[in-house]
């Protein structure tokens, strides 16, 4: 088995995140699916000493659809726009149909003196709707999104499925978000599966964001009798012990 190596990212950014589901009131010509860390298909882990994306979904709900959209994204303390200030606003004057999903996006500082925790974000928005006549509308809407600590490791799953009666690898990709040194131990354990050997066995150390590849070798015996093999895998770094229970049919 080959041995790992530490790989820093070519942008900040790490898969993780899902979309937080939000619901606003007011008249419903507009609605907003959700909100999260990130743009486009990208999911960010925000974390203190970082500048990130927010985006949030919204969609009209009447026939005539609407434009000249104005938004304007309330800040919760400590965390501020590229300017400073506690509003982020943006923009979309294009013509929106009925259905169409519009991302907007806002950039955010968040501090290195930013408690991990849920936070609270407030979306304003004006609008014109089209019909009967134009008219302009405003609506709000709150959402939370986390933010994590400055140190942060999580564990992608590669390898799709385990053949019965067979020595196999079980291949993952460890992923470590933060800016302090730390000391990354992998062991594997499983109540289902013979481990036989796994890399890397030599201390990871690093002091910033990356990832690195890390794999077991498996027997997976030929009665076992459950659809999902679990594998657990322990990341530990000075003071914590962090445990991911990883499971693939």
């Amino acid at each position: 088995m080959k041995n790992s190596t530490f790989k820093e990212p070519t942008e900040s950014v790490y898969v993780l995140n899902s979309v937080t589901k939000i619901y606003g009131k007011g008249r419903l010509a507009v609605k907003a699916p959700g909100a999260k860390w990130g743009a486009e298909e990208v999911d960010y882990i925000a974390t203190p000493g970082s500048i990130n994306v927010i985006t949030v979904y919204i969609t009209p709900t009447l026939a005539n659809g609407l434009k000249d959209i104005i938004a304007e994204l309330y800040l919760p303390k400590p965390l501020t726009g590229l300017d400073g200030g506690s509003i982020v606003k943006t923009s979309y004057m294009e013509f929106v149909p009925k259905g169409q999903i519009l991302p907007l996006t806002f950039k955010v500082i968040v501090p290195l003196n930013t408690p991990e925790g849920n936070y609270t974000f407030r979306l304003k928005i004006k609008y014109t709707i089209l019909a009967p006549l134009p008219e302009e509308r405003k609506w709000e809407v709150e959402f939370n999104l986390p933010i994590s600590g400055r140190t942060y490791v999580y564990t992608e799953l590669l390898t799709e499925k385990l053949e019965k009666g067979k020595v196999q690898n079980i291949n993952f990709n460890v992923v470590y978000v933060g800016n302090e040194p730390v000391e990354l131990n992998i062991d594997f354990q499983s109540d289902a599966l013979s481990i036989l050997d796994y890399e890397p066995k030599a201390p990871i150390l690093t002091d910033k964001p990356g990832s690195f590849e890390a794999s077991a070798k498996v027997y997976c015996p030929p009665d076992v009798q459950v659809n999902g093999l679990p594998i657990t895998q322990l990341h530990t770094r000075p003071c914590k012990l962090r445990v991911r229970t990883l499971k693939r049919t």
